[in-house]
């Protein structure tokens, strides 16, 4: 299973996944495709949750009907979709034994842009194709996910580095919580013009780590400030706390990216002699602050 998600913003659509596969197998792949070749000039992002070799089916499927389509309206798009979804569960989901017991399933966020009349978004349940105006999940974290984006997304009128930060933080929560959903996340932005930005630029693995410090530290916050009894010099710790632990999981950011990109720049060898040597250090300081004698 996995988590999946669509963010409608003002100039399009943010869709995302993370990359943990379990189940029979656990591994790490993309679970968002992006098709943006067809001859008729339509253009495609879908996303999936549950069962990958069905989920990867219906979506060739689905891209494969929409390339035989002549004239790409939105509305034929759709129904093309839908024939595909509803053709995936008649003839293998709803047979398959694993349905009755709940161990299958294939769900899709979709995000459809039509040369003729332009973008549509929709999402997928069994063999329901619904249009979705806001936000839309699917998968076995969707539950955490409608109770941390609820309160923050209101709606298609966000700007796309609201909806981004929205993602990042909602998914990287879910990740640590739910066991079924993991790994990096992949995004993608499939715009109202029909641009569609390169997938793999919009990884966002250390923005979720900061996102994940900043939750922690509000929560914290929250947690100090509603004691029923709080006095001034405890309020003014707790809100500098909040801010020390914002700061720095700001700068520890921006230090690991830079670190990174030293490594990278030095090259394997020297990246893996780096590894090491940190690792060492930490080990000793470590020892270090478990025995103090050690010092002496």
């Amino acid at each position: 299973m996995t988590i999946a998600a669509g963010f409608n913003f003002t100039d399009g659509v943010l869709i995302c996944a993370d990359t943990k596969h379990s189940g029979g197998l656990r591994l790490f792949a993309s679970k968002v495709f992006v098709k943006d070749d067809y001859a008729n000039g339509s253009k495609s992002v879908f996303a999936y949750a549950g069962d990958m070799g069905y989920s990867r089916m219906g979506i060739q499927h689905c891209e494969a009907a929409i390339a035989k389509t002549p004239r790409a309206d939105s509305a034929t798009l759709r129904s093309k979709v839908e024939s595909e979804i509803a053709k995936l569960h008649r003839e293998h989901i709803y047979r398959h034994p694993n349905f009755k017991t709940g161990m299958l399933c294939v769900k899709l966020v979709i995000g459809l842009w039509s040369p003729i009349d332009g973008l549509r978004t929709y999402n997928t349940q069994d063999s329901q194709v619904m249009e979705f105006p806001g936000y839309a999940l699917a998968g076995t974290g969707d539950y955490l996910g409608h109770y941390l984006i609820r309160p923050q997304y209101v709606d298609s009128s966000s700007p796309l580095e609201i909806v981004t930060s929205i993602a990042a933080t909602a998914l990287a929560s879910i990740k640590e919580f739910d066991d079924d959903c993991g790994g990096r996340t992949y995004l993608v932005v499939l715009r109202k013009d029909g641009t569609i930005s390169p997938l793999s630029k919009l990884d966002t693995s250390r923005r979720e780590d900061v996102a994940l410090r900043i939750a922690r530290a509000s929560g914290a916050l929250s947690v100090a400030v509603s004691k029923p009894e709080i006095d001034a010099n405890e309020l003014d710790k707790a809100l500098s706390d909040f801010c020390s632990d914002v700061e720095s999981a700001v700068k520890g950011a921006t230090a690991n990216t830079r670190l990174l990109k030293v490594i990278e720049d030095l090259g394997p060898g020297k990246a893996e002699h780096i590894r090491r040597t940190v690792l060492a250090d930490a080990r000793i300081k470590r020892s270090i602050s478990r025995n103090p004698r050690l010092v002496r």
